[in-house]
């Protein structure tokens, strides 16, 4: 999570991860950033730290 940003594979297709489909299907991709953050949240998971920065990684929906 380098970039701050989304990516959606289809790992069917392309296991090696080397065509970005986000930028395809935004909408797939908020209702899956959407349903990770409520779950995540949910279980009260903790989420990484940048050790760098000392800033705490932002659930996948506040990006």
């Amino acid at each position: 999570m380098r970039t701050r940003r989304l990516e959606l594979y289809n790992l069917s297709e392309d296991i090696g991860e080397e065509h970005d489909l986000a930028t395809v299907h935004p909408e797939i991709v908020q209702r899956l950033a959407s349903e990770l953050g409520t779950r995540l949240r949910q279980s009260g998971a903790p989420m990484p730290v940048v050790r760098s920065t000392g800033e705490a990684v932002p659930f996948p929906n506040e990006l």
